[in-house]
């Protein structure tokens, strides 16, 4: 009997870390896609000053996001977001507004495939 409490309480433990994992990479990618529209739109609005601020506190979220989210997702779909992060302040810098928003919807997109390939629905598994 009480390997059946065992085993119960093991499922019930993997339910709720799985779920907290689920939480937690939805409402920091969440957060994440917010800070790049909220970039790109002063890029759009030609307040750079700004949008380099903006650009630092974004690399910033994602270095810190990057620590928790690379202990259970996999590095591959890491690599190629974290990619994209790293050129950002070079294409700022050098006034490559066109492509640094290009880079910032590569980004975005990248982290929203991300979630959607975390939820556990019937195409993921399978």
């Amino acid at each position: 009997m009480k390997r059946v409490w065992a085993a119960i309480a093991m499922v019930i433990l993997l339910l709720v870390l799985c779920i907290t994992g689920l939480i937690f990479t939805h409402e920091n990618i969440s957060s994440l896609t917010h800070k790049i529209e909220e970039t790109k739109n002063l890029v759009s609005q030609g307040e750079i000053e700004q949008a380099k601020q903006s650009n630092q506190e974004l690399s910033q979220m994602w270095d810190d996001h990057y620590r928790v989210f690379c202990t259970y997702i996999s590095h591959d779909k890491l690599e190629a977001i974290d990619q994209s992060m790293a050129t950002l302040s070079t294409k700022l810098e050098y006034q490559e507004y066109s492509e640094f928003t290009t880079e910032l919807d590569r980004a975005c997109a990248q982290l929203r495939h991300l979630q959607d390939t975390e939820l556990p629905t019937l195409e993921n598994i399978l």
